[in-house]
């Protein structure tokens, strides 16, 4: 790659400045930036990477439960798609084409955490997860605290699914495209996890 490399090095390890670094008056799109990467113009990559970076970020995090391997997710992602931007069809489409890389390397690390035995490291912290406010309900706090105890033991793709629908706000096509299957796997997956938030959610105190 022409320096996308040491491009992302440079901006992830500034102590994730990203949210307020500017790309000026009339923006380009992302078509027209994507453009320019492919022909090595370094600035467009930041671009992509400033205007991109915050949500994957996020979404990794949510996905994840920790800081550090979210942001191994995001060098990884950009590492790969600015090397692959040649395959990109439609440079409008590098936001959706970017999560989707995301989101595969975040479950694929999730799925290695269970295998290698490393259970405590899935575990989901509902204020990682929700950002609920200091002052918020106990009784609220205390619904976050059982959905973060289904989370922490589901599935793999059914925690990554369910996450991108019900806390990101994501279409079920937009779910489905993140994942990389079929809107019925998307849906199925879902579904399944939201029987179990739901049964978890309506527990009597005394079925525990």
């Amino acid at each position: 790659m022409r320096g996308g490399a040491a491009l992302v090095k440079v901006e992830v390890g500034v102590s994730l400045p990203i949210r307020t670094l500017p790309l000026g008056g009339n923006e380009p799109s992302d078509a027209e930036l994507v453009s320019r990467a492919r022909l090595g113009d370094a600035w467009a990559e930041r671009a992509l990477y400033r205007r991109h970076a915050p949500k994957l970020l996020r979404v990794a995090r949510r996905i994840l439960g920790n800081d550090a391997d979210a942001l191994d997710v995001l060098q990884e992602a950009f590492l790969a798609v600015f090397q692959r931007l040649g395959q990109l069809l439609d440079g409008a489409a590098f936001g959706p084409w970017l999560m989707r890389s995301g989101v595969r390397l975040a479950s694929k690390k999730l799925k290695w955490r269970r295998f290698t035995g490393r259970v405590f490291f899935t575990h989901v912290d509902p204020s990682e997860l929700f950002d609920p406010k200091p002052d918020a309900p106990a009784e609220v706090k205390e619904q976050l605290h059982k959905i973060g105890q289904v989370l922490t033991h589901l599935p793999a793709d059914q925690r990554v699914a369910w996450i991108l629908r019900y806390v990101e706000g994501y279409e079920l096509t937009e779910v489905a495209a993140a994942c990389g299957v079929s809107l019925a796997t998307g849906k199925r997956w879902i579904a399944a996890a939201h029987t179990k938030v739901q049964a978890k959610l309506t527990e009597k105190e005394g079925a525990r």
